[in-house]
C-alpha cells in the first residue's frame, strides 16, 4: 500500500485525486512512519533509563539511606543528651546543615531533570521534600534508644536544606554559561 507524503502529512483521500492536485512522490508506509520518527523530539536523556536512574534518584537514594543509618546510631554511639539552642555544639549543627545540604543538591537534580516547572515551583519542592524527610529523621530518632527528637535540628537541617538550593541553583546556572560558552562539546582536562 503506498502512502502519499506531502510536507510531512498524509492524506487519505486516493492516490489519483493526491497526483493530479499535487505534485507527490509514493512512498511505502514503513518509510512515511519512519520518516515522522526520525522528526520526534530527541528526549532530554541521552542515556539509557538504567543508567538514568543510577545518574538522578540513586544517589539521592543513597544519601537519604546515609541520613537514616546515621539517625539510627544510639546515644551511646553519639554522646548525644538534651541540648538547647545555648549549648549547641558548633560541630553538630554544621553536620545537620551539611547533610540536609546535600540533600537539597541532590533533590534539585532530581527535580529539574525530570519535572520541568517554574523556578520557584522548583525550589519550593526541593524544600518541602527535604524539610519533610528533616522532620521524619527527627521522629525517627524518637524510636532509637537514648535519641530524642529536635526542633533546634529541623532548624539546622532547613538552613541547609535553603543553603543547598542556592548552591544547586549556582552549579545549574554555571553548567548552562559553560555549555553556551563550550557547546556540546566534553570538556575532557586529560586529553591533553
Amino acid at each position: 500500500m503506498a502512502v502519499y507524503w506531502h510536507k510531512g502529512k498524509s492524506d487519505g483521500r486516493g492516490a489519483q485525486a493526491l497526483e493530479s492536485e499535487l505534485e507527490c512522490t509514493p512512498i511505502s508506509a514503513e518509510t512515511a512512519i519512519g520518516e515522522s520518527l526520525s522528526q520526534a523530539p530527541k528526549s532530554r536523556f541521552p542515556v539509557s533509563d538504567k543508567r538514568r536512574l543510577a545518574l538522578y534518584p540513586g544517589p539521592l537514594v543513597v544519601w537519604m539511606a546515609a541520613i537514616f543509618g546515621g539517625s539510627s546510631l544510639s546515644a551511646g554511639a553519639v554522646n548525644r543528651g538534651p541540648i538547647t539552642l545555648s549549648n549547641y555544639p558548633l560541630v553538630l549543627a554544621g553536620a545537620h546543615a551539611f547533610e540536609f545540604m546535600v540533600m537539597a543538591v541532590l533533590a534539585y537534580r532530581l527535580f529539574n531533570a525530570y519535572w520541568k516547572k517554574p523556578l520557584p515551583l522548583l525550589w519550593l519542592a526541593v524544600l518541602a521534600t527535604t524539610l519533610a524527610y528533616a522532620a521524619s529523621d527527627e521522629l525517627h530518632q524518637a524510636f532509637v534508644p537514648g535519641r530524642v527528637p529536635s526542633w533546634i535540628d529541623i532548624g539546622f537541617d532547613s538552613l541547609g536544606a535553603i543553603s543547598g538550593i542556592f548552591l544547586a541553583e549556582a552549579l545549574a546556572r554555571l553548567a548552562g554559561l559553560l555549555r553556551r560558552v563550550f557547546g556540546s562539546r566534553q570538556i575532557d582536562a586529560h586529553s591533553k
